[in-house]
C-alpha cells in the first residue's frame, strides 16, 4: 500500500469535504490516506446500499454520538440524494429510540 505525504492527502479532503474532520488530525500518518479511500469509496461512492439510504443511516448514527459538524453534513448530503425532511426525521427519531 502506497502512502502519500498527509498534507496532501488532507488537501485532498479539504478540497472534497470542506474541511478536514477533526478525528483524521488524531490518525496516525501511515493510515491516514488508506482510511481517506475507503471513506471516498464507501460513504462518498456509489455502493451496493443507494446513497440516499446511505446518508440517513450515517445522519442516524450521528445524531446518537452527537457530532453537530457530522449531522450536519449527512442532512444535508442527504437532502441532496432526495431525502424529505420527514424521512430525515424520522431516521433521527429511530435512532433516539433504539439507542435508548
Amino acid at each position: 500500500m502506497t502512502t502519500r505525504p498527509r498534507a496532501q492527502v488532507e488537501d485532498e479532503i479539504k478540497e472534497t469535504l470542506g474541511l478536514v474532520p477533526s478525528y483524521f488530525n488524531r490518525m496516525p500518518d501511515e493510515l491516514l490516506d488508506h482510511e481517506w479511500q475507503l471513506l471516498r469509496r464507501l460513504e462518498l461512492g456509489e455502493t451496493i446500499i443507494p446513497n440516499k439510504y446511505k446518508e440517513l443511516l450515517m445522519l442516524a448514527v450521528h445524531a446518537e454520538t452527537r457530532c453537530r459538524y457530522c449531522t450536519l453534513f449527512h442532512t444535508e448530503v442527504a437532502k441532496l440524494f432526495g431525502a424529505s425532511d420527514e424521512e430525515i426525521e424520522e431516521a433521527v427519531h429511530l435512532a433516539k429510540h433504539t439507542v435508548s
